[in-house]
């Protein structure tokens, strides 16, 4: 298991710090039960005074959903912005090398 309901907030803090985009909002969802808890994953490499009438969706923006067995997926995103293929997650210095690298795909294909 990569996260749990005890360790989710400590998570996302080393996500929030590690993370190369301009604007990202990163919470938990326990909506499956407690042993079935996720990260839904919002992120923009615009900087959020840059959206156009100050909404996300107008931006270049991406949405990943990540459960705690490591499955990270894409759900949403801007039709500018890459794909990128479901994964499996091994730990959180694997999830943070894969978004930042999203990240510099993103800067390169604009």
């Amino acid at each position: 298991m990569l996260f749990n309901i005890e360790n989710v907030k400590s998570f996302i803090e080393i996500l929030k710090e590690k993370l190369n985009f301009e604007y990202k909002h990163i919470q938990y969802s326990t909506l499956g039960g407690k042993e079935n808890i996720s990260i839904i994953i919002t992120v923009s490499i615009e900087n959020q005074s840059l959206w156009y009438n100050g909404i996300l969706q107008n931006s270049k923006y991406a949405n990943f959903y990540l459960s705690n067995n490591g499955k990270l997926e894409l759900f949403s995103k801007h039709h500018n912005m890459p794909k990128l293929r479901k994964c499996k997650i091994k730990n959180i210095t694997h999830l943070i090398e894969k978004l930042n690298k999203y990240e510099k795909s993103c800067l390169v294909t604009l």
